[in-house]
């Protein structure tokens, strides 16, 4: 789905697919479960006593922090052993290269050579790492033991993920900038990875700590005879609406620099902003247009005269006018498409006496 959304990096198609797999996961792997077993161990005494029903989920609903304690004990200890232990990725060479009776199959050297030495490229981020940290943030003030193990559970991955970075993942060969041409543009493209990483990171974290600001406001809330967990639940309220603004807040400062646009399309609308900008500030009756302000806002104005001036000097052709909105855009798409022939090989093409 995200290939046909004519998502343009491979890096965002990962990312893509990371939000839609781990809405899975928070929605099937932790609301249900938690949910289901709050409710199920509820409906008998909600029957048998149904003026406490208010008291009873209260009580009962915080129980499914059990089942998540070792499911993240579990994950801690099997994930870490298991990507330490590369057991697969050895399972498939052995595969590749032998037979059931152990003997060596007819491989060529350079398939033995790619199979032992082929180092596998760096993937994306991993979904269910992010459950753990919205189950961690989630239950760490209803079971503050969970913070310990997550702790654990993370100090884990950390090791197993630096042997991986260090000894298993590699970087494809077209992607290696060793030029020193290349190095500035490299630079740009780490800075910007990192902060898509950062973007994709916070995601987990703020919806960890929406489970837990409306689990905590809800529990207030039922026990709400008592004044001091009204004013508790009412102060969950306001701190919802903070880590809510924190998030637009993230979204405006780091949305813009996330996408990559035509240079051109970027001057073109900080053009258009700063026209607003005076039209707004100084009214229809004095909204001037200085030359000099376009001049500096045009970011690419100075290459584009001694572009002009270079064609010039030369008598060289050079562009309409019409096409300058194009910029850095492929000229194929926007020009007119030409004539095709389609050859006769009677006419065309004549075999030669030797």
């Amino acid at each position: 789905m995200a290939v046909f959304e004519c998502i343009p990096r491979h890096s965002l198609v990962s990312i893509s697919l990371y939000k839609r797999y781990y809405l899975f996961l928070v929605v099937h792997g932790f609301l249900t479960i938690t949910l289901a077993s709050g409710i199920i161990s509820t409906i008998v005494p909600i029957l048998e006593q149904p003026s406490k029903a208010v008291e009873l989920l209260a009580t009962n609903l915080p129980n499914a922090s059990i089942f998540f304690l070792t499911y993240i004990v579990a994950n801690g200890l099997a994930g870490s052993a298991s990507a330490l232990a590369q057991v697969g990725p050895l399972a498939i060479i052995r595969n590749h290269l032998y037979d059931a009776t152990g003997e060596l199959l007819s491989r060529t050297v350079a398939s033995i050579y790619g199979a032992y030495s082929q180092i596998r490229p760096i993937s994306g981020p991993t979904p269910k790492m992010s459950l753990l940290c919205t189950i961690a943030f989630a239950y760490s003030v209803i079971a503050p033991v969970i913070s310990g193990l997550a702790l654990l559970a993370f100090a884990l991955y950390y090791i197993a993920w630096k042997f991986l970075f260090l000894w298993v993942y590699d970087q494809p060969e077209p992607q290696e900038l060793e030029d020193y041409t290349f190095r500035l543009l490299s630079q740009i493209s780490v800075s910007f990875s990192s902060i898509s990483q950062f973007l994709t990171a916070k995601y987990p974290i703020v919806v960890g700590l929406y489970i837990e600001q409306l689990c905590l406001a809800g529990l207030f809330f039922l026990d709400a005879r008592k004044t001091s967990s009204l004013v508790l639940g009412i102060f969950m309220v306001i701190l919802l609406v903070i880590t809510i603004g924190v998030q637009i807040l993230l979204r405006k400062s780091f949305d813009p620099i996330t996408n990559f646009l035509p240079m051109s399309i970027a001057t073109k609308s900080l053009q258009d902003r700063q026209r607003r900008h005076q039209r707004q500030s100084q009214g229809p009756a004095h909204a001037v247009t200085s030359d000099i302000e376009d001049e500096e806002m045009d970011l690419f104005r100075e290459i584009t005269l001694i572009r002009r001036k270079v064609n010039k000097k030369l008598k060289l052709p050079t562009k309409p006018k019409q096409d300058k909105d194009t910029g850095f855009a492929p000229p194929a798409p926007a020009g007119e498409p030409g004539t095709s022939r389609i050859p006769d090989s009677a006419l065309d093409w004549e075999p030669q006496n030797s």
